[in-house]
């Protein structure tokens, strides 16, 4: 009994040294910079002055666009570190570093639980290998971009509700099997209501009802048994319903209108990128861990490039052996299809962007556990073990303080990153930026050059040039660039629409002679002619039209592009600008049928994201007096 209190003294301390240690090493990088993403969410946060009562609360909190559901719970814990923005980013990286520790003692809980149920083993054993996965995973440098990106807290959060929720299946499934009062409803809790918050967080947190299949056909492969029925039907009942869900709504998920690759495309391509994620987690000795993917080469056939065929047949013999074997290794088979499982919404069909390191946050967890529990299970090779999951910990620590130091240092960051993907468009262009705000004019502006003529298709380069020669800062002639062609040859990217808005925002200044009416609608119409365009960007860049169109004093140059801009966004706010327009030319019945259309689409919003019924209101009560018809 006393060495047994000695021994979880030792483990507390050790557990506690752990977190130490993780926020030793973190703490460097909580200095830096919000990076894109953290600006198009938090952002909202200034939308009407700031977070300062119920309303801007609701709308700030329900009225996020990331994900379907609007991720609530991540967008409220957003508030803890700010109510306006920009804010302070260590205040927000601080959050998002307590949030990884928190999620790593949860994982030592779910390893800790979860052992015994496979291998019925003792305290002391379950506890190192519990310390072991803890501290693999706190410390893998792969994290790091998810707990310094600040947005990612959305993944944080998703990971710590999933792993919490399987901890509490994990007793509900222990009390299932004894026979226990409760355990049934623990099951349920742990999967059905935890598992609510993690979608909540972010969508993928759906996938928790996959990893608990996963963890009962590992427990009971491991010990010869049937999976209990109502366990088994408790975890795979909504994962049944929510295949039928995509197959119905197929065509949904899989648009690729806005990507540059088919879905067969991404398959392929994935195909590789998994093996990459997987090579990271294992050794943490890879370089060119960023944010700047898009150099990533799309897998265009089996055979282009030929290492597609491969990385697919050694899918499959990966898979084929995990399920030959799982009774005899049930710990590979834990690892095997709990990485896979973690990835089968971010890296199958839908058409997000083909490279994310986040995507391995909670997914790791089962390739940690799997390969140390595997490679520990034999009493043999457990001292062999020790040595080697000591010196893996050990290079971690060292990878983790270096990548962690770069986060700290965003223009160091940025020279770091373009210089490790040279053919990533994304990290050029944000070189591009920095040496702008470093006021090294000359080099900026050559590289931008470089950027249009190395990526012909990338049209925002040109923006960008157009943008600064306005201020005066570049002197390049107008008529040259490819932007202000109306044709198919450009392709979207993602920082059209910042620059763009820049843009406008020069035009309406009036101190630009180069940002004519007439150069306005050229641009305009150049870039609405670009592929691979998202919806909400050409409604925008009609809604843009309208407004210069109005300037012109051309009304039907106003109503065709805002009748556009509908048919790419049924905005509300499109609507109300199309009643206003049509009041101003007199034609009020128009007028009426626009605003009834803003307000029936604002009601049809739940409470928390209506926001502008009493102002479409308002304007359909005048308009509908001008024509004498009276109150609604």
């Amino acid at each position: 009994m006393f060495s047994g209190s000695i021994s979880k003294v030792y483990s507390s301390v050790v557990l506690v040294s752990l977190l130490m240690l993780t926020v030793f090493l973190y703490w460097p990088g909580l200095s830096g910079a919000f990076l894109v993403d953290d600006t198009n969410n938090l952002a909202a946060l200034n939308l009407r002055g700031g977070v300062t009562n119920w309303e801007t609360l609701s709308e700030f909190v329900f009225g996020n666009q990331s994900g379907r559901l609007g991720r609530p719970l991540s967008m409220l814990s957003f508030l803890i570190d700010d109510q306006y923005w920009p804010g302070s980013v260590e205040s927000y990286r601080y959050t998002n570093l307590m949030l990884h520790c928190l999620c790593g003692v949860l994982i030592f809980a779910f390893t800790r639980l979860f052992v015994p149920q496979v291998e019925g083993t003792g305290f002391r054993y379950r506890t190192e290998l519990s310390l072991f996965v803890m501290a693999l995973w706190l410390f893998s440098p792969l994290h790091v971009s998810t707990t310094f990106y600040v947005v990612q807290r959305m993944t944080q959060l998703s990971a710590i509700f999933c792993v919490a929720g399987l901890c509490v299946f994990l007793i509900g499934r222990k009390r299932v099997i004894a026979a226990e009062a409760g355990g049934h409803l623990w099951v349920l809790v742990g999967l059905y209501f935890f598992g609510l918050l993690a979608v909540l967080s972010k969508e993928n947190g759906a996938l928790i009802f996959c990893f608990a299949v996963i963890v009962e056909l590992t427990i009971t492969f491991s010990r010869n048994e049937k999976p209990n029925v109502f366990i088994l039907s408790a975890a795979a009942a909504p994962i049944l319903m929510g295949l039928g869900y995509y197959l119905i709504f197929l065509s949904n998920f899989s648009h690729t209108s806005y990507r540059d690759f088919s879905i067969y495309e991404r398959i392929l391509t994935e195909s590789r990128i998994l093996w990459d994620y997987l090579a990271k987690i294992v050794f943490p000795i890879s370089g060119k861990m960023s944010l700047d993917h898009d150099d990533i080469i799309v897998s265009k056939s089996l055979f282009e490039p030929i290492s597609t065929i491969f990385s697919i047949i050694a899918h499959f013999i990966l898979i084929a052996a995990a399920i030959v074997y799982r009774k005899r290794f049930a710990w590979i088979f834990l690892a095997v299809f709990g990485f896979y499982s973690g990835h089968l919404l971010e890296s199958t069909v839908i058409p997000l962007e083909l490279y994310y390191e986040h995507r391995n946050y909670f997914p790791s967890v089962f390739v940690f556990i799997g390969l140390i529990a595997f490679c520990s299970s034999s009493g043999e090779r457990r001292t062999k073990f020790r040595l080697g999951a000591i010196a893996l910990v050990g290079l971690s620590l060292f990878m983790l303080s270096s990548r962690a130091t770069l986060w700290g240092e965003p223009a160091l960051q940025t020279r770091v990153w373009a210089m490790e993907h040279p053919q990533s468009v994304r990290a050029q262009t944000n070189l591009a930026s920095l040496l702008m705000l470093e006021e090294k004019f000359s080099d900026a502006q050559e590289l931008l050059e470089e950027i249009r003529k190395k990526w012909p298709s990338q049209r925002h380069a040109d923006v960008i040039l157009l943008n600064y020669q306005c201020m005066g800062i570049f002197s390049v002639p107008v008529s040259g660039y490819d932007v202000l062609r109306s044709d198919s040859g450009g392709t979207y990217s993602g920082f059209l629409p910042s620059v763009t808005e820049i843009m406008m925002k020069l035009y309406r200044l009036n101190t630009c002679q180069e940002f004519s009416n007439r150069k306005m609608l050229q641009i305009l119409s150049g870039l609405y002619e670009l592929k691979y365009s998202k919806q909400k960007y050409n409604a925008a860049i009609q809604f843009w039209k309208s407004e210069v169109y109005a300037n012109m004093g051309d009304l039907d140059g106003v109503i065709s592009s805002l009748s556009l801009a509908i048919e790419h966004r049924k905005y509300s706010i499109y609507y109300y600008q199309k009643a206003v327009i049509f009041e101003s030319a007199s034609l009020y019945r128009e007028a009426i049928g626009a605003a009834e259309q803003a307000l029936r689409i604002e009601r049809s919003k739940s409470i928390a994201r209506s926001f502008d019924i009493e102002r479409y209101t308002v304007l359909l009560l005048r308009l509908k007096a001008k024509v004498g018809e009276g109150d609604l």
